[in-house]
C-alpha cells in the first residue's frame, strides 16, 4: 500500500493466510508522506492510500475492531505495536489495543506498561 513497508518474499503467504483463517484486516489507516515525528497525520480508508503516503498506524474503527475482538479472547500474545507508536500522531491504534488488552480477562503476554500510559494492573505470563 503505498510507499508501506512490506515483505515481498511473503506477499504469497500473506493471501494464502487470509483465505484460509480468519485474520482482521484494517478498514482504516493513518499515512503520512514522510517517516516522521512531525508528519501529519491523514485518517483514511485503506482503499484510499495514495502511492506516495506510508501506512504508520491503524485507524480508529480497525482498533475499536481489534478491541471488540479481544474482549472475547481467552488468550492473548501480542507480538507488538499497531502503529509507530515512537511517534504521538501515530500511537492511538496501538494504546487502543493496549488499553483493551489491559482490560481483558484474557490469559496474555502484554505490551509494557510504560508505553500504554495505562494504570491498570498488567499480568504476564
Amino acid at each position: 500500500m503505498g510507499k508501506s513497508l512490506y515483505e515481498a518474499d511473503l506477499v504469497d503467504e500473506a493471501k494464502r493466510l487470509l483465505t484460509t483463517c480468519n485474520i482482521p484486516v484494517p478498514s482504516d489507516v493513518r499515512v503520512a508522506t514522510e517517516f516522521s515525528e512531525t508528519a501529519p497525520a491523514t485518517l483514511k480508508s485503506v482503499n484510499d492510500v495514495k502511492a506516495d503516503e506510508q501506512i504508520l498506524d491503524i485507524g480508529d474503527a480497525s482498533a475499536q475492531e481489534l478491541a471488540e475482538i479481544l474482549k472475547n479472547a481467552k488468550t492473548i500474545l501480542w507480538n507488538g505495536p499497531v502503529g509507530v507508536f515512537e511517534f504521538p500522531n501515530f500511537r492511538k491504534g496501538t494504546e487502543i489495543v493496549a488499553n483493551a488488552i489491559a482490560d481483558s480477562e484474557a490469559f496474555s503476554h502484554r505490551w509494557r506498561r510504560r508505553h500504554s500510559g495505562s494504570n491498570r494492573p498488567v499480568r504476564h505470563c
